[in-house]
């Protein structure tokens, strides 16, 4: 805390934490506790991030073993994000989406927000993705790996694909789940068909649920629909993949480039 305070006040770039929440032992006192140590520390940003594991994860070994508590169920994860965001509009924190908050306007959440819509990210470094004229690609997700391709002079692309001409939809989907308000106006028609008419019996079901609020050019996210954000998008996603009639074949152990780069966001976010 002493170290990122010192980094914070130096005003020389935005300083922001990730804070983890559902990890074992961390109870809603322990997570709050969390939360005022952010404040404290002066950084100007923060994500707020669930924890989540596989099952052979060494974390879930422990827990097997009986030297570790098991993680926070969903619906306790869920309660400690509620309680994230009321801390965050009880001090004032400026939300970004649906996992990040900025105290001040040193930080902007430029990275975050971008590389969610069709923009052109340059991917730099091992585990690195990005999209670049219309191909998406990522880096040996290992460091070792990475490394050994800079060493040997080969390439340190591990994954490469062309991406499908629906991507601007699918990323306009993604970008506006994470914003926390799907637009009409900001999302890429389908086959010239209004993607948001496309969605609205799938957004009326949800809405039906309490994951959201339907306006009539808004998808405005509960918190509920907010802590599913990711999942929401995901269900867009497969929605409009339904009607895709020329969906192309991927080389065998590749994924579509949107879902590659859906991978990679999931995996960054845990």
């Amino acid at each position: 805390m002493e170290r990122v305070s010192q980094l914070a006040s130096r005003d020389e770039a935005p300083i922001v934490i990730d804070l983890l929440y559902g990890l074992p032992y961390q109870t809603l006192e322990v997570f709050e506790q969390d939360l005022k140590d952010f404040m404290e520390t002066g950084a100007h940003g923060v994500d707020l991030y669930q924890l989540v594991v596989g099952g052979s994860a060494p974390m879930m070994e422990l827990v097997q073993k009986g030297r570790s508590e098991s993680p926070a169920s969903s619906a306790e994860k869920a309660a400690m994000y509620e309680l994230g965001v009321d801390f965050m509009s009880k001090h004032f924190v400026k939300q970004l989406s649906v996992n990040h908050w900025a105290r001040d306007n040193r930080e902007r959440s430029q990275y975050n927000s971008v590389a969610k819509t069709f923009a052109e990210v340059l991917p730099l470094g091992a585990g690195a993705g990005g999209n670049i004229g219309g191909y998406g690609m990522m880096h040996h997700r290992t460091l070792d790996a990475y490394m050994e391709a800079m060493r040997s002079g080969k390439t340190t692309i591990a994954m490469m694909s062309k991406q499908s001409r629906y991507e601007p939809v699918l990323a306009s989907l993604k970008a506006g789940f994470d914003s926390g308000v799907v637009r009409r106006s900001m999302l890429v028609d389908f086959e010239g068909e209004d993607t948001f008419d496309l969605l609205t019996p799938l957004f009326k079901v949800w809405q039906r649920n309490g994951l959201v609020e339907l306006h009539s050019d808004y998808l405005e996210l509960t918190i509920a629909g907010s802590f599913w954000a990711v999942t929401l998008a995901q269900g867009a996603i497969a929605a409009v993949n339904t009607m895709i009639t020329d969906k192309p074949k991927m080389p065998k152990g590749m994924s579509h480039p949107h879902a590659m780069q859906e991978q990679k966001q999931q995996t960054d976010e845990n």
